[in-house]
């Protein structure tokens, strides 16, 4: 498989500079056909048009509405006619210089879901350190993947952690080692370490829009998270309990 001819997909909102510096860095190295799934304002459709229209081989597909970074991948994944293999970039990536992506295909086997920087979430999406039942998460601003392996298990979704469902499936199959961990792109997608290939702006588009606007699952997590702490307080109660304890009979 030729590197130069593997499309690549990236979600855009309301963020034009971003797109353009992303377009820019990648075509200093790289012809690839480039899909942009934009799910901007009407108010910044037309500065997210005039950011791709100077890059040959770039197709915008506006969607008219905020789509967010999770379904607007399982939108490209589902309708647009990738091939057998797509390479996710963040729209807040700079490429350095050439040779990640041949590095990343030279990594992909068929059976993989996916290669990139895979490091550990709980169940909510978190980041946490390694320990027992953390789920292995192979993080979206740069990874490259098995189209058809991937659409074998759920899409990504609207989430802080938009990969979280499809990686929770995989790690209560028992099947995470279809993911491939790549070291160096764990460390250029992290904030605040010396890169090798590209550069992960990192919080790129929620600088520039105020927000990620996820309001809607934060209260879910929060609902999630204060039940299951009322429960444990419950729980721990009814421990501290002695056996046969009656509090109604005690007071006669």
């Amino acid at each position: 498989m030729d590197a130069h001819q593997i499309p690549i997909v990236t979600v855009s909102y309301n963020s034009p500079e971003l797109l353009s510096h992303l377009l820019a860095s990648l075509r200093r190295f790289y012809p690839n056909p480039m899909h942009i799934v934009d799910g901007s304002d009407a108010a910044h459709v037309d500065a997210i048009r005039a950011a791709a229209a100077p890059f040959e081989g770039v197709t915008l597909h506006v969607q008219g509405y905020n789509i967010h970074h999770g379904p607007g991948m399982a939108w490209a994944i589902q309708q647009l006619p990738l091939g057998p293999v797509a390479l996710f970039l963040d729209s807040d990536i700079i490429v350095r210089r050439a040779g990640f992506l041949e590095a990343m295909l030279a990594e992909l086997q068929p059976q993989h879901y996916g290669v990139g920087g895979v490091a550990y979430v709980n169940r909510e999406g978190f980041d946490i350190p390694y320990a027992y039942g953390a789920v292995p998460y192979l993080h979206p601003p740069c990874m490259l993947c098995n189209l058809e392996v991937m659409r074998r298990w759920p899409l990504p979704i609207k989430h802080g952690a938009p990969m979280v469902a499809p990686m929770l499936a995989l790690h209560d199959a028992g099947q995470s080692g279809l993911l491939k961990h790549l070291d160096w792109v764990l460390n250029d997608v992290t904030p605040g370490t010396d890169k090798i290939y590209v550069d992960h702006v990192g919080r790129g588009t929620v600088m520039q829009t105020q927000g990620y606007h996820l309001e809607e699952w934060m209260a879910e997590v929060q609902a999630r998270q204060q039940a299951e702490a009322a429960k444990a307080a419950a729980a721990a109660r009814a421990a501290a309990e002695p056996a046969g304890y009656n509090p109604f009979v005690l007071g006669l």
